[in-house]
């Protein structure tokens, strides 16, 4: 009985040992396989023959490296790896290229102990990879901004009032004409009239100004006479705030509202109270001349292809949990960045996108991943940029507070600089030039296989970077869902094309212009980024992806078996 145990016992013992040295093998054939797989990641696409012949080469090469070769494996050519031959190895590709399967050439594992059991004296161990190639997606920091088609790369400026025109005044809003209290001031209009049509900038002399404060620029509220469903509401900016007596502003109207009808026009002018509350002037009243010339086409912000310069609009996208107050989603989305990953709609059959969606369409209506149709902001954003960017909104402090990354040592001074009372981060993209005399320039042109690095990878930890959907339509005329093409990064500063490392271009604003003083900030003017090339950037193997598309950059593959 202990004879028959302990020939029991051998012969496990030794399918145990012969069974590891299978396995170490097969192991080993993984690590190979996975190691060439990735080798030839970046070759993909493939789908000419001289792009296949370059993939398989790549991967015989990684095949046959000493350090990589399984015991027992036989060597492998690039035209073994094509002939679908699996015993010798292969490089499988689809149609498309985009994914990669590679299988190892077979390697015989003699066994040590087996036969003396009667077992099989050797086997055979292989084992496969597939890589694929993908579009990179943003991870975080994607903004509630959009960028007609075309507008990158280069410097663009930010629209708070929604391409330039006046929203109308919604009912109930205090406007000419009704006797709203307090009434503690004059506002005359210089001239007091304007030729239909036209656009003028009218300058406001303000006299009895005692109880206003310049803290926000002066609202001037029209209403047609005779016609009250007629009103629009026209911001102006301060221009003189000196003595007790008499101060100064302008306003602009044109064809896309007060000169839009010919007639009389009763306007009140509003203005923040020294108390707080808002104070109105007295009703007066201004005259639009009828014209019989026909009115201007619209002139439409647009960024043909090709151009260095152009705009971008803000987006109106939700938040979970739902922030009910659009300026203050807004904010707390530039503050924050948007809390749902947003992807691309590849091949979009037209520059809006419909409600019902069509297939392959997802609106941006609700907090979820995939969405791929924004909708711009329709409102005066000017307060919600100033809080989401520097005052903080929704419990969370400013995109730019120094909390979030103080400014990089050296750069700008390399100190933070302070609006409205908050310290803030105050880089600029040049700081982040590898070298000291390359231009901005540089990063609006994709890199190609030989290009050296221009860009230092921690620009991405700074709280000035971010990334803007780019949508289809060349303009930001429409209210209505559009497709998303791409993504491009930016940077929030407003360094023009020439800036270097070693010469700044920056103004002080450096991106952010206030409408009134720095110190105060309650409301933005203007944004200003730098968009550039992602291609400049370093991949992150943590970022989402999506269905590889030249037209998107930042290119990058991964195994997936």
């Amino acid at each position: 009985m202990t004879v028959i145990l302990s020939i029991v016992l051998f012969a496990v013992a030794a399918l145990a040992v012969d069974l590891g040295s299978a396995w170490a093998s097969k192991r080993s054939a993984q690590s190979q396989v996975d190691l060439a797989a990735l080798s030839a990641g970046d070759l993909l696409p493939a789908t000419t023959s001289t792009q296949r012949t370059a993939v398989a080469t790549r991967v015989a090469e990684y095949l046959n490296k000493v350090e990589n070769q399984v015991r027992g494996q036989a060597a492998v050519t690039a035209v073994q790896l094509l002939d679908t031959d699996l015993t010798n190895g292969d490089a499988a590709m689809p149609a498309d290229g985009t994914t990669l399967t590679v299988t190892a050439p077979l390697a015989r594992v003699d066994f040590i102990f087996a036969g003396a059991a009667g077992l099989p004296t050797s086997t055979t161990v292989s084992a496969a990879a597939t890589v694929g190639v993908y579009s990179q997606l943003p991870s975080s920091d994607v903004m509630p901004f959009y960028v007609p088609n075309g507008c990158a790369y280069g410097l663009l400026d930010s629209d708070t009032a929604n391409g330039g025109t006046t929203a109308p005044v919604t009912p109930g809003t205090p406007g000419s004409g009704t006797g709203k209290a307090p009434v503690l001031f004059n506002a005359t209009a210089q001239p007091d009239y304007a030729t239909q049509y036209e656009q003028r900038t009218i300058s406001f002399r303000v006299t009895g100004v005692g109880w206003l404060r310049a803290t926000a620029p002066p609202v001037v509220q029209f209403e047609k006479r005779y016609d009250s469903s007629k009103r629009w509401a026209v911001t102006g900016a301060w221009t003189s705030t000196v003595g007790d007596q008499v101060w100064t502003f302008t306003a602009t109207i044109g064809p896309q509202d007060v000169t839009a009808l010919s007639g009389q026009w009763d306007y009140q002018v509003g203005a923040p109270g020294l108390f707080g509350g808002t104070y109105y002037s007295y009703e007066d009243n201004f005259n639009v001349q009828y014209s019989s010339a026909p009115p201007p086409v619209p002139s439409l912000p647009t960024c043909p292809t090709g151009t260095t310069d152009g705009s971008f609009g803000q987006l109106d996208s939700p938040r979970n949990p739902v922030v009910s107050d659009s300026k203050t989603n807004l904010a707390v989305n530039v503050a924050e960045g948007l809390d749902h990953q947003l992807t691309v709609r590849p091949g979009a059959v037209a520059d809006e996108c419909t409600n019902p969606p069509r297939t392959g369409e997802q609106l941006d209506s609700v907090s979820r991943a995939g969405n791929n149709c924004i909708r711009s902001d329709t409102l005066d954003d000017s307060t919600a940029l100033a809080n989401g960017l520097v005052r903080g909104a929704g419990g969370f402090t400013g995109r730019l507070n120094a909390s979030r990354g103080s400014t990089r040592s050296g750069c700008h001074g390399g100190v933070n600089v302070s609006v409205a009372g908050v310290s803030i981060n105050n880089d600029l993209l040049s700081c982040y030039m590898i070298g000291s005399t390359t231009a901005l320039s540089s990063l609006t042109v994709a890199p190609t296989s030989t290009s050296t690095r221009l860009l230092d990878p921690a620009v991405v930890r700074s709280p000035r970077f971010v990334w803007i959907p780019e949508v289809y339509r060349t303009n930001r005329t429409s209210k209505n869902y559009q497709p998303i093409e791409r993504f491009v990064p930016a940077f929030i500063t407003d360094e023009t094309r020439t800036s270097t490392r070693s010469l700044e271009t920056a103004t002080t604003d450096n991106g952010i212009t206030c409408n009134a003083s720095r110190a105060s900030c309650l409301t933005v003017k203007t944004v200003t980024v730098f968009t550039f090339d992602p291609g400049w950037l370093p991949l992150d193997e943590r970022s989402p992806v999506t269905t590889y598309d030249p037209a998107l950059g930042r290119k990058t593959w991964r195994l997936t078996s």
